[in-house]
């Protein structure tokens, strides 16, 4: 019992810390690469190499940062695998630590312009097809309407159509159809959109994907929310 006890606290001691080393990562990007600053209505977004000319020094630093997260990862589903015969409301302390863990993360990156994943620009201009112009963004690109402040943001994908189903095209036009049509508001929307299904998901992973509610491993919430 005692033994089991010390691995359980040795643990989480040590999730808490990677989740922490995972945040100043994250928090290093967020003020290097800010959304709002660097989002300017009616020009191209901007992929990683153009927002960092300015301070190129820190290429070395990002790429090292990128490295750190895959490492902190890895080590976060060590450490949870260590944990795999802990008792259930010790299993269940540890999941709800890293679904934390992953919220904060999720709610930090609401604030990082989309150096890697630039679709978030796209389903807002896919959104406004729908929502502002009443077209289906499955049968009609973004080229269609060129005057609209935010159709540059489509890049390459101007002249593609939707490859994601009428599902997803429905729920993105929900933010716009509140309001939220510009860039800015419309782009801080999908993010929070992508954060609440993100937590969803974790939620559903780490307490019912299996049968035995009780003993849901953590590393499988751990491959998830890291």
């Amino acid at each position: 019992m005692t033994a089991t006890m010390t691995t359980f606290a040795t643990a989480r001691r040590h999730l808490i810390l990677i989740a922490l080393g995972m945040l100043t990562t994250y928090a290093v990007y967020v003020i290097a690469f800010p959304l709002l600053p660097n989002i300017e209505p009616g020009h191209p977004a901007y992929d990683v190499e153009s927002l960092m000319r300015p301070f190129r020094w820190f290429a070395p630093i990002y790429v090292l940062g990128l490295f750190a997260l895959f490492a902190l990862f890895w080590l976060a589903l060590r450490t949870a695998h260590q944990t795999a015969g802990a008792a259930p409301e010790a299993a269940l302390k540890l999941r709800t630590l890293v679904l934390g863990s992953g919220g904060v993360f999720g709610a930090a990156l609401i604030f990082l312009y989309p150096i890697t994943a630039l679709d978030v620009f796209l389903y807002v201009v896919q959104g406004r097809t729908w929502a502002v112009y009443g077209q289906s963004p499955l049968m009609v690109s973004p080229s269609m309407f060129p005057n609209d402040p935010v159709t540059a943001f489509a890049g390459e994908f101007a002249n593609v159509v939707s490859p994601y189903g009428p599902l997803w095209e429905m729920i993105v036009q929900i933010p716009m159809r509140l309001g939220a049509t510009d860039i800015v508001s419309a782009t801080l929307a999908m993010k929070v959109i992508a954060l609440i299904a993100y937590l969803g998901c974790g939620v559903l992973i780490g307490w019912w994907a299996l049968p035995d509610r009780g003993r849901v491993p953590v590393s499988r919430v751990v491959a998830l929310m890291f």
